[in-house]
This record gives structure tokens, sequence and C-alpha cells, in this order.
């Protein structure tokens, strides 16, 4: 999901989180600049961007593991993604939606491929309201 104003989304996210709750994100980490246009839509921080970004919004990282560091999938969950592929495509290959999101998959695919963005899940927990975030609500 894309954010025009990340920021707020992610105030508005510590807001409703309880204290003892988490935050999970899959996020799209730059690896530097990109070489190659990025998908519409889309905006790839670098991880010190994300870090202040976060922290901004009253979070702190408890984990992150990129998917780099991941041993790969099992053969048999790769052939199960490409039947669920083949079917959507047959079933969506004339919607213009369909189209699109092919398009920005193999986009992003490129860059995933030459490590100019590398998926990252994040595990993060709000911070105390006493450590400097203010909330906008009160």
């Amino acid at each position: 999901m894309y954010v025009d104003e990340q920021l707020g989304f992610l105030r508005e996210l510590r807001r409703v989180l309880t204290p003892a709750g988490r935050l999970g994100l899959l996020v799209f980490v730059a690896n530097g600049n990109l070489h190659r246009k990025a998908p519409a839509g889309n905006n790839f921080p670098q991880w010190n961007d994300l870090l202040d970004l976060l922290s901004a919004a009253g979070f702190t990282v408890d984990t992150a593991a990129c998917e780099a560091d991941q041993a790969t999938a099992p053969a048999h969950w790769q052939d199960r993604a490409d039947q669920v592929h083949e079917e959507l495509a047959r079933r969506h290959a004339q919607d213009e939606r369909w189209l699109v999101s092919a398009e920005q998959s193999a986009l992003i695919g490129e860059l995933l491929k030459r490590r100019e963005v590398n998926a990252t899940a994040i595990i993060a927990s709000p911070m105390p309201h006493d450590h400097g975030h203010v909330d906008e609500a009160r």
C-alpha cells in the first residue's frame, strides 16, 4: 500500500496502537540511489531515512529482516505461487488494472533482482509518550 503522507499515516497507527502492541511492516528499502525508474506511486526510503520516519512517528524498531538474508523458499511454494499467478492472469488478462499491476510488479522485480531495493520486514514498538512523541490528538 502506498500512502502519500507517510508520517501522518504512521502517527495515526501509533495513536491507535496499544502500548503493548506491535507494528509489522514490509518495506522496500533502497540501497542508495535507484538506477531504474521506480514504479508509479512508490517511494523507496533508504534505511536511515526509514528509521528517522519511524522515530518521528513514535516507533522504535525491535527487529528487521532483509529478504536477501533469508533462505530461498522451497520450490513447491514457488510452484504454487506460479499457479495462482497464472489463474489470476487468465481471469483478468483484459482488465487494465491487472495489466498495470503486472507492469508495476515487473519493475519492482527488476529492482529486487538488481539489489537496488531489498524487501525488509520490520517489527516496531510504540515509544512511550514521554520520549518526545507528541500525540496530536491531545
